[in-house]
């Protein structure tokens, strides 16, 4: 049985470790500098927390603290700027193609590296008449600024409903409505879930 003294710290996986040690001597673990960690609230916290044990903000000083939301929409918002309808009637094929641009807002402080949701358009009574998932990685939106993007479009499909609907009202009256799912910030923070994927 191993005993140790109030000097005496332990690892992340459970040795002892002694009060000079930076690495574990047993598994080579880092071990976080000894001593309290005061948070931006001046919270002092044990050495090996990551959040604030009274406030919850963020102990790690490499990354900023997340915005603390319940609405994702306060993070990020998605707007359709324009629609076009982009048909085609060559000798090789007949398609169509209804392309897009949107708007995306950042509200935070810190750079949005990726987001998923969903889209959808709403008739006049407001009911749900063709949706899709949107996810964006390709396209970072810095603190505080908003971002165009031209590189969207839906391949329509004859004979489908909500494909015919969208056609007819790509020059309105409907409703582009944004559903955020999550938002993952330049500095690796999720905000959000990922749901789970299907099958």
């Amino acid at each position: 049985m191993t005993t140790t003294d109030a000097s005496t710290r332990i690892c992340p996986t459970g040795h002892p470790v002694g009060p000079d040690q930076t690495h574990c001597g047993h598994c080579g673990r880092r071990i976080a500098t000894p001593g309290p960690t005061t948070c931006t609230a001046g919270h002092e916290n044990p050495d090996d927390f990551r959040f604030c044990g009274q406030c919850g903000l963020r102990l790690d000083p490499d990354r900023a603290e997340a915005p603390d939301v319940t609405d994702l929409n306060e993070v990020l918002t998605v707007e359709l700027v324009e629609q076009t309808l982009i048909e085609s009637d060559d000798d090789d094929e007949s398609w169509t193609r209804i392309a897009s641009t949107l708007r995306y807002t950042n509200h935070t402080d810190h750079d949005i590296a990726a987001f998923t949701g969903g889209v959808l358009f709403l008739d006049v009574f407001e009911r749900p008449q063709f949706g899709s998932t949107l996810t964006v990685d390709l396209v970072p939106v810095p603190a505080h600024s908003s971002v165009l993007d031209d590189s969207l479009g839906h391949d329509i499909c004859e004979g489908r409903p909500d494909h015919t609907w969208l056609v007819a009202h790509v020059d309105g009256p409907a409703t582009f409505v944004w559903v955020p799912e999550a938002v993952l910030l330049a500095d690796g923070t999720l905000l959000g879930e990922i749901a789970p994927p299907e099958g």
